[in-house]
């Protein structure tokens, strides 16, 4: 009889554990989804940490923009998906494809290359977090804007509270940029 009564005791106390961890999840996803980000995305990297990459790799910044400008009608390349969806309907072999993602995995460009359909606007995403209704990204820009609209002193009091966005300068047309929401 005793055994039974702690057979049972501890399956009740497994099953008021098992119940606890499935709530927390749902806790957070509910109530607080910008905890939850914390664990799945990394925070962005600093204006420093970014700026001191595209120094250290300028030559690879400059290659990728060269191709880019090239390469007119490619408007997106991931690690993953370009747009278009087949690159060799507007003449792009699949080795020039992954020439891009070598360069975006050797750049630290997680989120891939986002090109204006003008080609004024090359955006290189390095990190991005959030969900559909709070999200921010940060990156590098190329911009053939003669004068920038989007100047601030610095990118990371955004990046820390995720709103808010602006341009940091780097080098000639190339800034860092944030936005978030």
């Amino acid at each position: 009889m005793k055994f039974r009564q702690n057979l049972r005791n501890v399956a009740i106390g497994v099953a008021a554990t098992v119940s606890l961890l499935a709530a927390v999840p749902a806790y957070i996803i509910i109530w607080n989804p910008r905890l939850l980000d914390q664990f799945i995305h990394p925070p962005h990297l600093s204006d420093r940490d970014l700026i001191a990459n595209f120094h250290r790799h300028h030559a690879e910044f400059e290659q990728l923009r060269d191709m880019i400008l090239r390469d007119k009608g490619l408007l997106r390349v991931t690690s993953d998906l370009t747009w278009p969806e087949d690159p060799q309907t507007i003449g792009i072999p699949s080795s020039r494809i992954a020439e891009y993602r070598g360069l975006l995995k050797k750049l630290g460009i997680q989120g891939g290359i986002a090109v204006s359909s003008d080609q004024e606007n090359i955006e290189l995403t390095t990190s991005f977090r959030g969900f559909i209704t709070h999200g921010s990204q940060k990156g590098y820009l190329y911009t053939s804007e003669s004068t920038p609209k989007y100047l601030v002193a610095g990118l990371d009091r955004f990046s820390q509270s995720g709103v808010g966005g602006g341009w940091v300068h780097v080098d000639g047309n190339w800034y860092l940029f944030f936005e978030g929401y």
